[in-house]
């Protein structure tokens, strides 16, 4: 399995058009304006890691929480480009010296279906004689190239996808052996059950949390499941001061933290995708939010790829001096270019970033 990317080329996938990106690093820190494709390449990523048709569904709805069997349909073709027809096309090299080549083509046409045999993707049939709808025919695929024995492995599975049959191949089952990826949404932290559950059951990594969850509350002495009136588990955490109490009391820097630190157990030897950093994390914690994802992503091995919009977290990125001096992270600048039609990137040490930022007043984000 695969668990760093050194370089990728997305030639096509939603707005992002030929971009190159080389030389990546252990931490990388994707920046730029509004809608220059930031979430768009950590999407790419996760696309790539389960090359399959139940993960591109999946993968293409992390935007939307509509959970309508029409929405994954109409996500799935809004995530193709709009230019033309080739279809979503990505290539990445991995530091081992493999090569994964990725392919998602097709077209739209327009079907007749019968509303008999539709019935069983869902309850409620809209129509009842044959029906003209839009569904998208073409093929998924990749081509897999192992340096060391030369050999390459291909897989291809032909599309036929409609709203009434997309919500049944939506599934998250068939993970890829590839690559371990995981991705934590701007949400993610209002719901962090499953990270809660890894933390607790590595007793070793949850002491290092704890002393982490200090940085919101120094009062905090464990976390725990404890159960309800019906028996249900409900995550919790021990305060010195006021004893135990529903994880749901606390804010939200807690609760992010405590996903991001799931979130890096789980992609342990892998790639770990976060969008929004900064999101419900106060300025005057960063410090030592990020210190604390610096050490756990090395312990455990795990490639970041991280998004922002704030400057103040640029900056308390660039005052860890191991990571600077180690040459242990880069700032990656994505942008638009409409008149050349692609996606355009400028790629930084944080060494560079540091010096530009403190001569210059340099503007890292544009």
């Amino acid at each position: 399995m695969e668990n760093r990317i050194n370089k990728i080329f997305v030639k096509n996938f939603r707005g992002l058009v030929d971009l190159e990106l080389n030389k990546l690093n252990r931490i990388n820190v994707l920046v730029g304006d509004n809608n220059s494709g930031k979430t768009s390449f950590l999407e790419c990523i996760k696309l790539i890691s389960n090359p399959n048709l139940n993960n591109a569904i999946t993968m293409c709805t992390t935007r939307t929480k509509q959970l309508r069997a029409g929405s994954f349909f109409t996500e799935f073709i809004n995530m193709l480009p709009k230019r033309d027809n080739s279809g979503i096309n990505i290539s990445c090299i991995f530091d081992s010296g493999n090569e994964l080549k990725y392919r998602l083509n097709g077209n739209v046409v327009q079907t007749l279906i019968n509303p008999i045999e539709m019935s069983e993707y869902i309850k409620i049939i809209k129509f009842d004689s044959m029906q003209n709808i839009s569904q998208f025919n073409g093929k998924i695929g990749y081509d897999f190239y192992n340096k060391n024995t030369q050999d390459i492995k291909k897989n291809e599975q032909e599309i036929k996808l409609n709203a009434f049959n997309a919500f049944n191949y939506r599934s998250f089952k068939g993970k890829s052996n590839l690559m371990k990826v995981a991705y934590i949404s701007p949400v993610d932290y209002a719901g962090i059950n499953r990270s809660f559950d890894i933390i607790i059951k590595n007793e070793k990594y949850k002491e290092i949390v704890i002393e982490s969850l200090k940085i919101f509350d120094p009062y905090i002495e464990d976390i725990l499941y404890m159960k309800d009136d019906f028996g249900d588990p409900i995550e919790c955490v021990k305060n010195s001061k006021v004893g135990i109490i529903p994880l749901s009391c606390y804010g939200d820097g807690v609760k992010k933290l405590l996903s991001v630190a799931g979130g890096i157990a789980s992609a342990n030897n892998g790639i770990l995708l976060i969008d929004e950093f900064e999101t419900a994390i106060h300025i005057k914690n960063y410090d030592d939010v990020f210190n604390f994802v610096d050490k756990a992503c090395e312990k455990f091995n795990v490639q970041l790829f991280i998004t922002t919009h704030s400057i103040e977290a640029v900056d308390e990125l660039l005052k860890i001096d191991s990571l600077v001096e180690n040459s242990d992270i880069n700032f990656i600048t994505l942008r638009k270019d409409y008149d050349l039609n692609k996606t355009v990137s400028r790629t930084l040490s944080a060494r560079e970033v540091r010096e530009n930022r403190k001569n210059f007043d340099f503007e890292v984000r544009l």
